[in-house]
């Protein structure tokens, strides 16, 4: 897994230059503008080095907000997330201590505690984010309330992503671009009041118009200078992929692996993939679930839950056998070589 590392490390360092090169572009023609209009004169004009400094200073001061405990409240404010109610935290909040558990009793646990979360979605689903939230969606608690196994798999999976650092590295590239996102959702924020005020009054179009230009013209030229990370990003669907196949490994070594199989057995019954291409399969974030449970296959644990599944089944039979036996003696008895109901 140290190319996962080393793929990390460039897609971190092309993202924070191609961010600075466009916080600094856009310094460098905000200064010739201010200075055409006379808003700047030449005791205030800086070199392109100055312009670099600043670019980095304030794209490391919003850098340092964003992975702050500040940024992991603003993140938990955009998320469409709630507390369980007491009859989700009655089922769900024993299977948790239970992962926890075995968690810190078989890894260097690197989370103390982690949070539960709801989201009011009817699609099953689970993802984690922060440092130590994951969330379930109230369609994968209705579907599976009654499967503790297939509960606690997902949350040892998603407890892996968290213990492997996956969402911080993405989390870091986010906020690499912070400064530029910002001045887009300032930029956006005043279109959207200025346009709703042009409705009211017709003078207002004085000034969402020349907003609304500015709005596209800082989003087309943000895009462009971005294409580097972009494509890195298309090309993370690879990195996104082995990272779930580590993450259902991490689940199965702290839990075992009858739980994963039991959820991804469910979750291929309903999987349907209608791209067309090689490309455009391999675009999905998630690998097949049938990929997936073949490496859980091969897992040590596999092996130990199926001599417990053929001695479960086999009890079975032999119950069976004799429930049958039980019912044939209560119904016949046997008298002069004859068999009578009773």
């Amino acid at each position: 897994m140290i190319w996962l590392y080393l793929y990390r490390l460039v897609v971190l360092l092309v993202s924070g230059i191609s961010h600075g090169a466009a916080l600094w572009g856009i310094l460098w023609f905000g200064q010739i503008f201010a200075r055409d209009n006379g808003v700047l004169t030449g005791d205030y004009i800086y070199t392109p080095v100055d312009l670099a400094v600043m670019a980095a200073a304030l794209q490391l001061i919003v850098f340092l907000v964003i992975i702050s405990p500040l940024g992991s409240f603003f993140q938990k404010t955009c998320l469409p997330v709630r507390r369980m109610s007491k009859r989700e935290a009655e089922v769900l909040e024993p299977l948790l201590d239970q992962v926890m558990f075995s968690y810190k009793e078989k890894t260097s646990s690197r989370i103390k505690r982690v949070k539960l979360r709801i989201e009011d979605n009817t699609d099953s689903n689970a993802y984690a984010f922060g440092k130590n939230n994951i969330v379930l969606t109230s369609g994968f608690f209705r579907e599976y309330q009654y499967r503790s196994d297939a509960i606690k798999g997902v949350m040892a999976h998603e407890l892996g992503h968290l213990h492997h650092h996956d969402l911080w590295f993405w989390r870091y590239v986010a906020a690499s671009g912070g400064v530029l996102k910002l001045i887009h959702a300032v930029l956006t924020l005043a279109s959207v009041i200025t346009t709703k005020a042009s409705d009211i009054f017709v003078a207002f179009l004085v000034i969402s118009l020349p907003v609304m230009i500015a709005q596209f013209v800082f989003g087309a030229f943000v895009y462009i200078l971005r294409v580097p990370e972009r494509a890195l990003d298309m090309a993370g669907v690879f990195l996104s992929q082995a990272q779930e196949y580590r993450a259902d490994k991490f689940a199965a070594d702290i839990i075992g692996v009858e739980g994963m199989i039991s959820f991804l057995e469910s979750v291929k019954k309903g999987e349907c993939f209608t791209e067309i291409g090689f490309l455009s399969m391999k675009r999905r974030s998630h690998p097949p679930s049938e990929l997936r449970l073949e490496q859980l296959y091969d897992h040590p644990e596999y092996e130990v839950l199926v001599k417990k599944r053929s001695v479960i089944d086999r009890q079975k039979k032999i119950q069976k056998k004799k429930r049958s036996m039980r019912r044939r003696e209560n119904w016949c008895r046997y008298e002069d070589n004859n068999y009578i109901p009773l």
